[in-house]
């Protein structure tokens, strides 16, 4: 459900309520203005790449902004990933909506922007101050080195909450591409659900058997670091159709103008927002359970789930990859505004803000990860244009695809690359008559 219609849906529910009343009244006139002020903030978001941070003000979040936002020149979307990160790890797993499988209020999390100018690396440690001043017992994993070093922490007790920390998130891809911790990224897309139990084998140095490390209960959130283009290269287009990539919150924008001299941050207004989250985060803890719905919130759901299956239905396969689980970050962030708001319901106000930051989420994923598809497919193609002419313009598929090595990452990629070029007329292929092998042909 994008924030258009949204404000469609409220104008209906605006034009029901006026047709029972005397439109001279001051109710009348009240639902009025109330429409028109949601018209005019959420046509601000329709413009391009504008956040809607002032959908997600109010409550802790909007002391949290109040307080942060003087000191760094971070754009506002940074901040809020942030903030619901932290928020969703002092929450735990004492609160989560059941669907029908529970889901957590855990994030991972990727900020997207200028080296410098949109001090990402400020804001991040503006949040983990936050997150050891209410939750100091939450784990911080500075970077990770290997799928048993994440293990290694989970491991260390039941319902260990742990928080991974990337200054440059391509090192994750890059820890990934190797043989010996291939298979970090398939235990991270695993662990975004929080299962109730894992484990993994390793073999101990010197022997010839294998050690189980199992954890149980684990609550892990994810926050990395990028400036703009330098993922490409290290995403590969298994990343993206294995699931991995529509499992991360991404947001990006601009920097603030500049602060020669940034103050320190208010210590009464951020003494007084710690207790306010350390009090929610104990309320939760004596009293954990799933929420539920209250009848809006349920009925603006279930819309906004229809609209959104309806449209993957018509969407490309790589559009679905990009923004498969926008639909889960929804609620994961519904669940922890309406935990903040100690609230054992999904409120409506936590679901509309949650589903305005979604809408954004799915935007900036595909601004961000369609791109980088994009180009590195496009970069494929034109190593085909050139092996081909290098073959004379004939040569076995097969031989082609394995000419590439480097230069292409998998054959999905390849196979996509082909697709274009064949769609656009550039090449073709041709089986001859009594042959099975596949000739590729530059048109």
């Amino acid at each position: 459900m994008t924030p258009t219609e949204i404000a469609e849906e409220r104008f209906a529910e605006i034009r029901d309520a006026h047709a029972t009343l005397d439109p001279t009244s001051d109710e009348a006139r009240g639902l009025l203005t109330e429409a028109l002020q949601i018209r005019q903030k959420i046509e601000k978001t329709r413009r391009a790449g504008e956040f809607p941070s002032e959908i997600l003000h109010g409550g802790l979040l909007g002391e949290y902004l109040e307080a942060v936002g003087p000191v760094t020149q971070a754009p506002d979307s940074y901040h809020v990933l942030n903030f619901l990160t932290v928020a969703g790890l002092t929450l735990g797993r004492n609160i989560w909506v059941q669907t029908p499988e529970p889901i957590y209020p855990n994030l991972y999390g990727l900020l997207i922007g200028q080296t410098a100018t949109t001090k990402k690396t400020t804001a991040v440690r503006l949040a983990r101050r936050l997150l050891r001043d209410v939750a100091p017992e939450v784990v911080t994993l500075p970077g990770v080195v290997s799928t048993e070093s994440v293990y290694d922490v989970l491991a260390v007790q039941p319902r260990t909450r742990a928080l991974i920390v990337f200054d440059e998130f391509r090192a994750l891809f890059s820890i990934g591409k190797r043989q010996s911790t291939g298979d970090l990224i398939p235990k991270l897309g695993s662990l975004y659900y929080c299962p109730d139990y894992d484990a993994i084998n390793r073999r101990e140095p010197g022997k010839e058997t294998k050690r189980t490390t199992e954890i149980h209960e684990p609550f892990l959130s994810m926050i990395g670091n990028s400036p703009s283009g330098w993922l490409e290269g290290e995403i590969t287009s298994g990343h993206i159709a294995g699931g991995f990539v529509n499992r991360i919150c991404t947001v990006y924008g601009e920097g603030k103008s500049a602060i020669p001299f940034p103050p320190p941050v208010d210590q009464g207004r951020w003494s007084r927002l710690a207790a306010s989250l350390k009090e929610v985060a104990a309320y939760w803890a004596q009293n954990p359970g799933a929420i539920g719905w209250n009848a809006d919130a349920k009925g603006m759901y279930e819309r906004y789930y229809k609209q959104t299956d309806a449209a993957r239905r018509k969407q490309d396969d790589r559009t679905t990859e990009i923004t498969g689980r926008v639909d889960e970050h929804t609620l994961k962030i519904g669940v922890i505004l309406s935990g903040l708001e100690r609230s054992r319901t999904m409120t409506r106000d936590a679901l509309s803000r949650a589903i305005l930051f979604g809408s954004y989420l799915e935007g900036a994923a595909l601004h961000i990860f369609g791109n980088i598809t994009a180009s590195a497919v496009g970069r494929v193609e034109t190593k085909i244009i050139e092996r081909l002419r290098g073959y004379g313009g004939r040569v076995k598929k097969r031989q082609l695809q394995n000419s590439l090595n480097g230069g292409c990452r998998d054959a999905g990629e390849f196979n996509r690359a082909w697709w274009n070029l064949n769609e656009g007329g550039r090449v073709r292929q041709e089986t001859p008559d009594g042959s099975r092998e596949v000739w590729a042909v530059l048109v």
